[in-house]
């Protein structure tokens, strides 16, 4: 996603009740096209649905495994 449309995406989460859990950020091996500055990364925003708990799948910490809001 680009930068340019965090906007919309918020409104239309705020418009649909989600709760934004995280800004995740995907680095890219190489840039984009593009004009002055070309972008080297995707921006993903995380959201969560429902009134329910959260679910770890991933079971953080444990067995090695971590998780950041950074992606290669």
């Amino acid at each position: 996603m680009d930068w340019r449309h965090i906007g919309e995406l918020l409104a239309a989460a705020r418009a649909n009740a989600l709760k934004t859990i995280n800004l995740c950020v995907w680095t890219k091996p190489n840039a984009e096209m593009g004009s002055f500055y070309r972008s080297q990364h995707e921006l993903v925003l995380v959201f969560k649905a429902g009134a329910g708990p959260y679910r770890n799948n991933v079971q953080l910490g444990r067995y090695g495994r971590n998780r950041t809001n950074v992606w290669a």
